[in-house]
Formats: C-alpha cells, structure tokens, sequence
C-alpha cells in the first residue's frame, strides 16, 4: 500500500499533451472531497498551473515552484510531507539531466498525450532516455492517459502502439471538451464549470481509475456527490465574486466622491 502522502506526477517530452490540464483537473476535483492538495511546479520558467490556482482561494490546494534539481532533497523534509494527503508534480517538458527527478521521487505518473505520430515519435524518446532508466531502479507505477475519444480510429491506433512498450494505458481516454480547458483555464474543476456536462462523468471516472491505482480511497467517492459538492463551490465561488465586485464599485463610489469634493 502507497503511503502518504501519495506522490502523483504528471509528465511528458513536449508539451501540448494535456500535462498541466490534468494537474489543475485532479487538484480541483481532489479539493472537492476535501483532500489537502500541494502542487509543484517544477518549471522555473512558467507556472500556469499556479497562475490559475491562485484565482481559486481554495484552502485545501497549495502551489509551490521547486526546480527538478532541488525536488528531491525539498520532498525529504517532513514539513512537506505532513500536511498533504496527495502531492501533484507538474514536470517540466524536456528531457534534460534532472527529468527523471519528478518520477524518482513519484508513487505513480501519469503520461498525458494526443493520438498523433508527432506524440508517439516523441512518447518514444521519452520511454528510452527517461522513463525506462528509471524504471529500471524503481519499482514506479504508472499509466498513459489518451486526451482523446476512444471511438477515434487515431485513438485506437495510438493505444495499440503504446502497449508495445510495456507501459498500461488507462481505460478512460478523455475527449476534447473545450469544458476542460476553459475550466483549467479558470482553475476550476470541470465539475463546477459544467456541472451537468456528460464530461463530468468521464472525467469522474478516470480519477476513480487513477484512484484504484494508487490505492488512494476517498469517503462517499461517488459521481453523484462530485456533482453536489461541484455545485456548492460553484455557487461560492460565484457569491464571492459577487461580493468583490460590490466591494470594487463601492470603493470606485467612494473615490468618485472624494474627486467630487476636492473639485467643490
């Protein structure tokens, strides 16, 4: 049995996968069942991810920036590791000396990519010079994810030829939706941004996959309560905007008014 804090990351060759989508899909979703969530950035270029997660004010998910050089020693310290129930790592896109960090340091990854031969020529590189070595010294589970729909004759293909590597490919493959993006673009979860989008369902049920995978079990875990519990952080999420907009046009009143005067 994993122990936790469970240690899921997300990587890939290039980018334009789906990498950082599913990060922000899995650490919204997770915060949903009220799972403290810390996501690490390990690009020190960018961090999309941090950028729309910080929108959120959410108490269960942190965002932090720790380069694949430093990952290993800052994941030793017990102050990270005590006050999390799931850590997701955003690895960065390339395959330079420090890639195999964010997988080193892993309990299970999660290899987001597009039915395409550009994908696969690239899925390949990444198997020989990254994740077999470390597959080699670690006992390291871990999965393909296709961002595709799996009735597509590319979708097909692509899980056959992915097989030939010995690595398993989820069951769910996950459909274009511009729900998902928009909705990662927000630093929501696709639940709240389309609560009764059949997507929701798909997505629901491939982090029940991932879930049995990485032996990570949540109380009441079911599509029912993803959608109701969707709903009331969306229906916060809303009030709060609400009321930061009152609170802006009030303090424009009261500028507007002191202008007022000071022209008296």
């Amino acid at each position: 049995m994993m122990k936790l804090p469970i240690k899921i990351s997300a990587v890939a060759q290039k980018g334009g996968g789906g990498k950082s989508t599913t990060i922000t899909q899995l650490a919204t979703c997770y915060s949903l069942f009220e799972q403290k969530v810390l996501v690490i950035n390990t690009d020190q270029h960018q961090d999309s991810v941090g950028d729309v997660l910080s929108k959120r004010n959410d108490p269960n998910i942190t965002c932090i920036t720790i380069s694949n050089k430093n990952l290993r020693n800052e994941l030793k310290k017990g102050s990270l590791l005590s006050n999390y129930d799931i850590i997701l790592i955003d690895g960065e896109g390339n395959m330079n000396e420090f890639s195999r960090v964010a997988l080193e340091v892993s309990d299970f990854f999660i290899l987001p990519m597009k039915p395409s031969q550009f994908d696969l020529n690239s899925y390949a590189r990444y198997m020989g010079s990254v994740i077999e070595p470390v597959l080699a010294s670690k006992d390291l589970k871990g999965a393909v994810l296709i961002n595709e729909d799996h009735k597509k004759v590319s979708t097909r293909e692509t899980i056959e030829a992915v097989k030939v590597f010995g690595i398993p490919v989820f069951d769910i493959t996950i459909p274009h939706s511009e729900y998902i993006s928009k909705a990662s673009g927000k630093g929501v979860s696709v639940a709240e941004f389309r609560t009764n989008d059949p997507i929701v369902d798909v997505y629901f049920n491939f982090i029940q996959e991932l879930n049995r995978s990485c032996e990570i079990k949540i109380q009441n875990f079911k599509v029912s309560e993803f959608r109701k519990r969707a709903l009331i952080q969306k229906s916060k999420i809303e009030r709060e905007k609400h009321a930061g907009g009152q609170s802006n046009q009030k303090k424009n009143h009261n500028r507007s008014s002191r202008s007022q005067t000071c022209e008296l």
